[in-house]
């Protein structure tokens, strides 16, 4: 079950995460939706993510460690 707080900033990121993943991922056929990624540095992705929000001028938006802990609670 999906477990997302309910806060803007994490509204706003599960939104880039989802929208992140499903343009770099693949969509395999028979796999119901399921999104596969290559093998990745979560890092790397929360740089791009907090970059991302930088440029669209968000000053506030979700640290490393929250970041991790949505994406493995919302995209196991």
């Amino acid at each position: 079950m999906m477990q997302l707080p309910n806060t803007a900033d994490s509204v706003a990121c599960y939104a880039w995460m989802r929208y992140y993943f499903s343009l770099i991922g693949d969509c395999e056929p028979n796999t119901d939706g399921e999104v596969h990624l290559e093998p990745c540095n979560v890092q790397d992705i929360y740089e791009e993510y907090a970059n991302d929000q930088r440029i669209h001028g968000k000053r506030e938006f979700l640290g490393v460690s929250q970041f991790i802990k949505m994406w493995k609670n919302c995209f196991p």
